[in-house]
């Protein structure tokens, strides 16, 4: 019983998941009204997770609002840390009042937390090694030339959490995507292209499916 509910929590999630993808990957912001309808069925879920597992009201509310703090406290100290927007941190809450309490405990939250850390520094990891690509590190070199106190420290920073966006397209820009950094423009003699520097954004919507998958795996080999 515990199994089949926990795949049918799975289901329900990933398809939320991919409504989540579609929005995050083309406007990274997800509306008001799909979090809304997540939650009413959050608040469904864990009702026949109580009547199907539980018998005890108080502690069963005790413990989900626990859990909700707890992923809530994390939450926000990767928001401190401008990792996670506002409506990823409500996700992720909405996702671990989604696992029933029977699988679910502090060191299956903490791993996921510390598995979602891992991919997103991989994801800058990924970054670096494009930028430093020889059609992408030629606008870096000529910014690094203009600027030669940057230390070599900074430097891999830079090439980590930033990329190069084609002035010509500046048509399709948006904010939430990548944000702009820099007025100065480089010309890649490599693309034959004017370009700015704009930081890079992450679609975090990714890391953390990932991340649930990864969990789930853990929670039904353990």
């Amino acid at each position: 019983m515990t199994f089949t509910f926990l795949i049918t929590s799975f289901i329900i999630l990933n398809v939320f998941f991919s409504i989540f993808l579609f929005f995050d990957l083309k406007y990274r912001q997800v509306p008001l009204v799909v979090f809304k309808i997540y939650g009413l069925i959050v608040i469904v879920l864990s009702t026949f997770e109580y009547y199907l597992f539980h018998k005890h009201l108080v502690s069963f509310i005790f413990f989900k609002l626990l859990i909700g703090f707890f992923v809530f406290f994390l939450s926000l100290i990767l928001f401190s840390l401008s990792i996670i927007g506002g409506s990823d941190g409500k996700l992720l809450i909405l996702i671990f009042l989604v696992y029933p309490l029977l699988v679910l405990n502090f060191t299956v939250i903490l791993t996921f937390f510390l598995i979602f850390s891992l991919l997103f520094v991989m994801f800058f990891l990924i970054n670096l090694a494009i930028n430093s690509s020889l059609k992408k590190s030629l606008s870096f070199f000529l910014i690094f030339n203009t600027h030669s106190n940057i230390s070599a420290i900074k430097k891999y920073f830079i090439k980590s959490f930033y990329k190069f966006h084609n002035f010509s397209e500046l048509g399709d820009y948006m904010e939430e995507k990548s944000l702009i950094k820099s007025l100065n423009l480089v010309y890649n003699v490599e693309i034959n292209k004017f370009q700015i520097l704009c930081q890079n954004r992450p679609p975090l919507i990714i890391i953390i499916v990932l991340s649930n998958i990864i969990i789930l795996y853990f929670i039904l080999t353990i």
